[in-house]
């Protein structure tokens, strides 16, 4: 069972019950259940008895999901956690303040058998098996409706059938097993395929304390939902894709997206590199053979016939530095090498040796002021990506030990900052900018121009003018750094990118201020993030695209292009919030 594109949830949570789906071949629920005096933890039509009336519920990161419950508001507490422990397995581990009653219920259609095993349950359908092994269970039971379920928890009646073996469109497997004061109980559950036969429970791990689960830090408990989208938002190989892949959201975008994929393997790094590396690489092994990339793929082939900003050799050389993988530095070299080449032949419309997006999406600020009309003008990120990505690939050339391949890019990053310099730069407002084939400066103001501080660009005084732009009363200045539009610009309206606050804006430009030793303001822009990252998901449980800069509005309610509300659970705002949270919190000081 995987987590693929076509399958795209190994198991999902209930609405009204505490439980979850399991996506298995013939599907199967679930239900996580607690009984104190009177007080039963679902509320079931017909059962007659009190629900709980304080449930906390919640994923606590990518590999444990939590709930608190207590029937009434001085009622024992009892705590569960959800760990998977392999791609077919997983396991739960409750712990009870005072005495409860544990009850599982599982759901299973298409049913062939039910039977118990020593400590070991099996349900049976007609393509796969579960397994879940508790020990200590004292009563279970076959059940054959939701009725029959209901009168076995309420009135407990005698007989009912135990073992079963035969067709049935639905069967619900009882099991209850009593806890004591402080008792903690682990159960282990497994899924295969009766097609073949590999071990119903392949890993066993040791029961760990689950004290996250109760993690009071909201900026801990913040990082740890951003890990959980992060691996929620990851593919297994599949179709085009030989490596592990990631998605910036399950919905509406889904597919593979390229420089979503440099920022997935930023926040990836801090926790498993080898994964980000492969994040990377799924990219890469979709170049054409002439250097293109396309800026988003899907299993099958179906492709994009755009490209995104280069930052891959960015994220690569992150990724390396991290985990010291002098073999992944090169491997990417050649992809990075063609994609180069390849930009600078169909990229150059003037031939001045400066690039140009072909589409206002292309650049990924879809519906920015800056492309109304048109875009053919030198792009300032876009060459500023470029010579970041420039720089990036010498770093990986020399820990690859091609020395000759980085004196390459460093030769052509030289050329090419001399001519960002000499053409881009407007000393009228102090900032790189946009400009026209007639040479005339884009009038329209964006944070693109800040990518050139990440790039090395600027003139040390240069960049102080740029900053100044950040400060009390400059342009750019924001209850939340950094807008991608001045609030004052006649053209800001908070759509998208005219205006919100998007996070991996933010990680560039804060380590470009680092590049130039703004160290406060890199910090206030971290900090900033992080806190208004955590105030919002305090408030709305999610992650979101893109931020208010003011600080007043939920995400989910401004606009974005002809709709209203950024997407939730996003992809590299959760990686930007991993990788700031690392560095600010857990001491670490990777670049």
């Amino acid at each position: 069972v995987q987590t693929d594109y076509t399958c795209p949830f190994l198991g999902t949570l209930l609405p009204n019950r505490l439980g979850f789906v399991l996506r298995t071949p013939r599907e199967k629920t679930l239900w996580i259940g607690f009984r104190s005096g009177p007080y039963l933890s679902w509320h079931l039509p017909g059962a007659g008895d009190r629900p709980f009336t304080h449930i906390r519920f919640e994923e606590v990161s990518h590999r444990l999901i939590q709930a608190e419950l207590r029937p009434t508001l001085l009622g024992p507490r009892v705590w569960i956690a959800l760990f998977p422990t392999s791609g077919q397995s997983g396991a739960l581990e409750i712990e009870a303040e005072g005495p409860i009653e544990l009850i599982l219920v599982i759901r299973a259609e298409a049913s062939k058998a039910l039977f118990r095993d020593g400590d070991r349950f099996r349900v049976r359908t007609d393509q796969d098996e579960i397994a879940i092994h508790l020990p200590g269970v004292e009563d279970w039971r076959v059940l054959d409706s939701m009725g029959s379920l209901v009168s076995a928890l309420v009135q407990n009646p005698q007989p009912f059938p135990q073992d079963y073996f035969g067709d049935r469109e639905v069967r619900y497997l009882l099991l209850r097993r009593p806890l004591g004061s402080g008792e903690k109980v682990w159960a282990e559950m497994g899924v295969h395929l009766l097609s073949g036969e590999p071990p119903l429970i392949e890993t066993k791990v040791e029961p760990k304390p689950f004290r996250i689960g109760r993690e009071r830090d909201l900026y801990a408990r913040t990082y740890a939902k951003a890990l959980s989208v992060l691996y929620a938002n990851i593919y297994a190989p599949e179709g085009v894709f030989r490596t592990r892949w990631t998605t910036p959201d399950r919905w509406p975008h889904k597919h593979l997206w390229l420089w979503d994929s440099a920022f997935h393997a930023l926040g990836l790094r801090h926790v498993d590199p080898t994964l980000a590396g492969e994040t990377l690489l799924a990219v890469l092994e979709t170049q054409f053979p002439d250097g293109f990339i396309a800026h988003w793929w899907r299993p099958d082939g179906a492709h994009s016939d755009i490209t995104q900003p280069p930052l891959l050799g960015w994220a690569a050389q992150k990724v390396t530095e991290h985990a010291g993988d002098r073999d992944f530095a090169r491997t990417v070299l050649p992809y990075l090498e063609r994609f180069y080449r390849w930009l600078a032949q169909n990229r150059d419309e003037n031939q001045n040796g400066l690039l140009e997006w072909v589409r206002s999406d292309e650049s990924g600020m879809d519906n920015s002021s800056r492309f109304y009309r048109g875009t053919r003008f030198d792009a300032v990120d876009f060459n500023a990506f470029w010579a970041l990505d420039l720089e990036a690939f010498a770093a990986l050339a020399r820990m690859a030990g091609e020395p000759e391949k980085a004196e390459w890019a460093e030769m052509e990053r030289s050329i090419l900052l001399q001519r960002i310099r000499r053409t881009l730069f407007d000393p009228e407002v102090g900032m790189y900018q946009d400009r026209d084939f007639s040479g005339a400066f884009s009038p329209f103001l964006t944070a693109s121009s800040f990518m050139v501080l990440p790039a090395g660009v600027p003139t040390p005084e240069q960049a102080r003018q740029m900053v100044q732009l950040l400060e009390p009363g400059g342009l750019f200045h924001a209850p939340f750094l950094v807008p991608t539009e001045p609030l004052s610009a006649p053209t800001c309206d908070l759509n998208m990118w005219r205006g919100p606050v998007w996070l991996n804006y933010n990680a560039l430009l804060e380590e470009g201020l680092r590049r130039y030793g703004q160290e406060d303001k890199a910090r206030e822009i971290r900090l900033q993030t992080l806190d208004q990252v955590v105030y919002w998901y305090l408030r709305d449980g999610t992650i979101y695209e893109f931020y208010d800069p003011r600080g007043l509005e939920s995400p989910a309610r401004l606009p974005r292009k002809d709709t209203f509300g950024a997407i939730r659970e996003f992809g590299w705002s959760c990686a930007v919030f991993v990788d700031f949270y690392q560095r600010e919190r857990g001491g670490k000081s990777h670049g």
